[in-house]
């Protein structure tokens, strides 16, 4: 056909690529700010990954996913929330450090990928991943500075190379997980550095009320105002006696 004839097709295909590009990447805007929205919107980190979770999921356009962290007492990786396992699995999944494609994500601190699990040699849990119908996976370490903390993995019922760019967006989902869990450590750490304070100030209050208890003589604490706010039972009775 003349070229003129080919030209009104090709400015339209053109065109509807360009769309369809500007759409994909509006959603992954929009997915990552969700994401960045939960994580600075609330002190619940169950409700924080949740989110993450299913922006990853929408985004990828992937089957399943899910979030493992790292058990300090036995090193091992242990998954904490699935938006496919059951709740009482959940905690079950656990891998040695450096097992599996998750293990090794981990290890390395460096995305990695299985296009076909079934036929991968390194994958774990084989009669989930069978019984649930999944055949390819990428996984992307949550960082803290250096260290590794856990893991984000993303599943597809077909056989699937994972393309740089979904690397990319997955370390990128990855990154607002491990903030939302540096937040909660955070904050747990400062409610117990409170809740060790409130003990101690307790205690000091209780020595305190001892000491003025058992003294043999009077003893009055007054206020700026020169108002009696505290006085041991001597110097009650001295008082009574008095008046």
């Amino acid at each position: 056909p003349p070229r003129s004839t080919l030209f009104p097709y090709t400015t339209l295909f053109r065109s509807w690529r360009l769309a369809d590009e500007s759409r994909r990447r509006a959603r992954e805007t929009h997915a990552l700010l969700e994401a960045g929205r939960a994580v600075t919107a609330s002190l619940d980190v169950n409700r924080t990954i949740r989110v993450v979770l299913e922006e990853a999921r929408g985004v990828l356009g992937v089957d399943s996913c899910s979030l493992l962290t790292i058990d300090p007492a036995t090193d091992d990786l242990v998954m904490v929330a699935s938006l496919d396992v059951p709740d009482a699995l959940v905690s079950t999944v656990r891998l040695k450090p450096g097992e599996g494609v998750t293990g090794l994500a981990v290890q390395q601190r460096r995305p990695m990928q299985s296009p076909d699990i079934w036929a991968d040699t390194r994958a774990m849990y084989q009669h989930l991943v069978r019984g649930s119908g999944f055949r390819s996976m990428l996984v992307a370490p949550l960082l803290r500075g250096d260290h590794a903390i856990g893991a984000i993995s993303v599943l597809r019922h077909d056989v699937h190379e994972f393309s740089a760019h979904e690397e990319e967006l997955l370390v990128a989902l990855a990154s607002q997980a491990a903030i939302a869990l540096e937040h909660a450590r955070l904050y747990t750490e400062l409610e117990g550095m409170v809740a060790d304070r409130t003990r101690e100030l307790d205690a000091q209050k209780r020595f305190v009320e001892v000491v003025l208890e058992t003294m043999p003589i009077g003893v009055l604490v007054l206020d700026d105002l020169l108002n009696v706010v505290r006085i041991n039972q001597i110097g009650r009775a001295s008082c009574r006696e008095r008046v």
